[in-house]
């Protein structure tokens, strides 16, 4: 029996979390079944908020506006939550990406789960506790390209105590070293102006270094990519990238591109040029099997 696919909404906090990452997000999501909603929140009428028209444009999210009405008041959570809720009465979507590190999207997260609902989470590994066990999976943004531009978050901007430098205490000096104690020579030796032999020092023998451990070898993914192409429906031999996703796992239901030395499908499958065509875009990207 065949598992229904996924059908996903992604909701962006985009003003807590960089741009430059969201490409790979949704790549990733992908694999998890048919994104069917990508949407922004934001203010952007801010000056820092003009990389993400750009995004907008390359992955087919729809930005939309939420104006800060009071300072310090967070009005894009709000709108994040008003329109989950919407989306879930309207009961085409059965998983949630909620891609946010901030943690009053707690109780959202606790409320989709109790209708049933997946609730995975993209932020970062600093994400609260409390919203990271809310969520069905959570997925950390430093596995994603340009997950090094993450704004810092409150807990790892706040001030961290020293203690006072202590002067270092003064190292004892050694004492010199004793010369060896001559010895009298052998009848075979031949002895210096006193009688005595100065004994040669015994050589130290250095070490051989141990030899680095051997790298886990990496498997190839290539049996199971082109099972999943042949089984995964095509237009022409087109095949939609998150329909090979779905279908890989199906063959496997631990498939993971990071298994493979890759952080998302997309990757793992232009790593191989000579035998796939990939076209499109990362909203909509398409790949063929080579003859």
């Amino acid at each position: 029996m065949v598992k229904s696919q996924h059908k996903i909404a992604i909701l962006i906090d985009c003003d807590n979390i960089p741009p430059s990452i969201i490409e790979s997000v949704i790549e990733k999501i992908q694999e998890l079944g048919l994104v069917s909603i990508r949407r922004g929140y934001g203010d952007w009428g801010a000056s820092n908020m003009n990389s993400w028209k750009e995004v907008e444009r390359t992955c087919s999210i729809q930005l939309k506006q939420q104006s800060r009405y009071v300072a310090g008041k967070n009005a894009t959570d709000m709108a994040i939550v008003i329109d989950a809720m919407d989306i879930l009465s309207s009961g085409k979507i059965d998983t949630f990406c909620l891609v946010s590190s901030d943690s009053d999207f707690t109780p959202l997260a606790i409320r989709l789960r109790d209708e049933g609902c997946n609730v995975i989470g993209v932020g970062s590994e600093k994400a609260n506790e409390a919203f990271i066990k809310a969520c069905t999976q959570f997925i950390t943004t430093n596995s994603f390209v340009g997950a090094s531009e993450e704004k810092p978050t409150a807990e790892s901007t706040k001030p961290v105590s020293v203690s006072p430098a202590t002067a270092p205490k003064p190292t004892p000096e050694t004492p010199p070293t004793t010369s060896p104690k001559p010895v009298m020579i052998q009848p075979a030796q031949k002895p210096n102006s006193f009688g005595f032999f100065q004994q040669p020092p015994t050589p130290v023998k250095t070490p051989s270094p141990t030899p680095p451990p051997k790298a886990p070898k990496t498997p190839n993914p290539v049996p199971l990519l082109k099972k999943a192409y042949h089984a995964a429906p095509n237009e022409g031999g087109w095949v939609l990238l998150q329909q090979l996703g779905h279908h890989l796992h199906l063959l496997d239901a631990e498939f993971k591109p990071s298994k493979y030395g890759h952080s998302s499908l997309g990757k793992l499958v232009r790593a191989y040029p000579d035998l796939f065509e990939v076209k499109g875009t990362a909203a909509q990207t398409y790949i063929k099997l080579k003859p």
